[in-house]
């Protein structure tokens, strides 16, 4: 990733970092109009619900049509790489994956 800046993780995590709230429609109206706020609010949630939950029941044919959002994508992959890291060797990851939860994670070998 350090050596290729097309590294789709660059590239995740610079559109997250790169999001700005204040430029979404939804927050100009809400600026504009403070009394539709709950509304607005209900709103942007429910769109970031629902367009998780398509990706989740639509047919894993169809999932590149439809782009995951950065962070969710993020997210997505840090859990995959947890629960490989949890069913391998002990590493760096497994330490730290042990020290910070209160149980001893059992790795399977």
């Amino acid at each position: 990733m350090q050596n290729d800046i097309d590294n789709i993780f660059l590239r995740k995590a610079q559109l997250t970092v790169d999001m700005n709230p204040e430029n979404l429609i939804m927050i100009k109206i809400g600026n504009l109009f403070p009394f539709l706020i709950p509304f607005v609010m209900f709103i942007i949630i429910s769109r970031v619900i629902l367009t998780h939950l398509f990706r989740k029941l639509v047919p894993k044919w169809f999932l590149p049509q439809i782009e995951e959002s950065a962070p969710f994508w993020i997210i997505n992959r840090v859990d995959q790489i947890i629960n490989e890291k949890q069913s391998h060797s002990v590493d760096l990851l497994q330490l730290m994956l042990d020290a910070s939860t209160k149980e001893t994670i059992k790795v399977r070998n």
